[in-house]
């Protein structure tokens, strides 16, 4: 009898095991139709300097294989949580607000399994940057790439500052019956609420985008739609020159490889972070169409330290 419990233990073991490598192991890309792209933008020798600084508040550990389709199943991948501090000379923006200085209690407070799921270092919360960006306070807009607990927390340290997202990030956190099970903190919600303001995507194409919005009417910062890691995920271009231009992709990409192109996420992966599976591939296979026709964008993940680490010559 004790045998037999054995077998079934150790064959249950190896199903598991086989079942679960195949979730970090089974591809997860999928084939879209050509684009057709804009013309290039036409960029000037008048373009505004724009400064960005990345600013970052902790981090997360998180299993390689979990986070990258194929990854090493021994090896462990860090990941960089903050904002993008970016200046302009018609105002300053904020891209995301990584954790605030309330973060350690909002984690308290989080559920015993959101805090299992995400082994999480904090280190600087958002407020404290004040001290060496003293306009922080002054930020024009916080633009949300969007609504994830990494992304919001910093926003009730600059309780003054609008908070743009698109409408279909806030009509899907309007609708949440439960926020912590989407990666949303259900106080981040109550004290963003009445500072959320739409994003009006116009029906100007923009590289291999159908919509688009230039932030300050000049081409140095323009707007796009990256759904499907939530259902209004935002992207943002930040043109520095005409050869030195980043999208900032939020998380519809984790990460990007050696030659700057999408990382594929984990099926697991895809099952626990993206809200419409289908949709999060078809944004990571547009982007990597994106990277393959212009040469010149890097897709800059917000996860991603090497990628980040690319916006290092504009702080």
């Amino acid at each position: 009898m004790l045998r037999k419990f054995w077998l079934l233990l150790i064959t249950l073991t190896l199903v598991g095991l086989a079942v679960i490598t195949f979730l970090l192991r089974a591809p997860t890309s999928i084939q879209i139709p050509p684009s057709t792209f804009a013309p290039r933008p036409d960029f000037d020798e008048k373009m505004p300097a724009l400064k960005i600084s990345y600013l970052q508040s902790g981090e997360i550990a998180g299993w390689e294989a979990f986070v990258k389709q194929g990854g090493n199943l021994l090896q462990r991948r860090t990941m960089p949580l903050g904002a993008l501090w970016v200046q302009h000379p018609k105002g300053n923006l904020l891209i995301d607000a990584g954790l605030g200085r309330n973060f350690e209690q909002e984690w308290a407070n989080a559920p015993w399994w959101v805090r299992s799921f995400f082994p999480l270092k904090f280190t600087r919360p958002l407020g404290d940057y004040q001290k060496s960006y003293p306009r922080l306070h002054e930020a024009s807009a916080i633009l949300l790439t969007h609504a994830h607990w990494d992304h919001l927390s910093g926003t009730k340290d600059l309780p003054s500052i609008p908070i743009y997202l698109l409408p279909e990030e806030s009509t899907w956190l309007k609708n949440l019956k439960s926020p912590y099970n989407h990666g949303i903190f259900p106080d981040h919600l109550e004290a963003i609420t009445e500072r959320m303001r739409p994003i009006k995507l116009q029906e100007i194409p923009y590289e291999n985008f159908s919509q688009s919005y230039d932030w300050f009417g000049d081409g140095s910062v323009v707007l796009v739609s990256l759904p499907g890691h939530t259902p209004g995920s935002l992207g943002i271009f930040l043109n520095v020159k005409s050869d030195q231009r980043y999208l900032i992709v939020g998380d519809a990409l984790w990460g990007v490889d050696e030659d700057g192109k999408p990382e594929s996420r984990s099926l697991l992966a895809e099952f626990f972070s993206d809200t419409d599976r289908t949709q999060a591939r078809k944004t990571r296979a547009r982007l990597r169409e994106l990277v393959e026709h212009s040469n010149e964008i890097t897709l800059v993940p917000v996860h991603d330290s090497k990628a980040l680490a690319n916006l290092s010559p504009h702080k």
